[in-house]
């Protein structure tokens, strides 16, 4: 009986230390300016104006999403690299979503970064805009 609840409870410690180890990996990876090349739901693309004047800043657990030189939105968020496919959580800190959980996932190639989320309903499960999904495909600024 002790072995088996020993077993467990390293098992629960390694998965731990492998998620704390490669969060910061993804986290390093992700960090940096980025321009939006693709944004769309299910009913389409979003404003070709509003994909051109859009950055996304990650810095560690942070997200700024900037429209031009307005307003800018904040948000936290966590990853789940061990997920398949990984795992994003994003929490406004304000504007109308304040409060709220946008579960997605994401995926990280070079200088591009695809993010698939929702405001309603489960994580989404592949990098498509389907149901209440957006997608949006960002590359880095050089």
């Amino acid at each position: 009986m002790h072995a088996r609840f020993l077993g467990a409870v390293l098992i629960l410690a390694a998965s731990t230390l492998a998620l704390a180890l490669a969060q910061p990996a993804d986290l390093k990876r992700l960090e940096g300016r980025y321009k939006v090349l693709i944004m769309e739901k299910a009913t389409g693309p979003a404003p070709k104006e509003v994909i051109e004047n859009l950055s996304f800043i990650f810095k560690g657990n942070k997200l700024t999403v900037k429209l031009a030189n307005e307003e800018e939105k904040n948000a936290q968020f966590k990853l789940d690299p061990e997920k398949v496919p990984p795992a994003i959580d994003i929490f406004p800190l304000d504007g109308d979503y304040k409060g709220k959980t946008f579960p997605g996932i994401y995926k990280i190639d070079k200088d591009e970064v695809t993010i698939v989320m929702t405001e309603k309903g489960e994580r989404p499960k592949d990098f498509k805009p389907e149901g209440e999904a957006i997608l949006i495909r960002l590359r880095r600024e050089k």
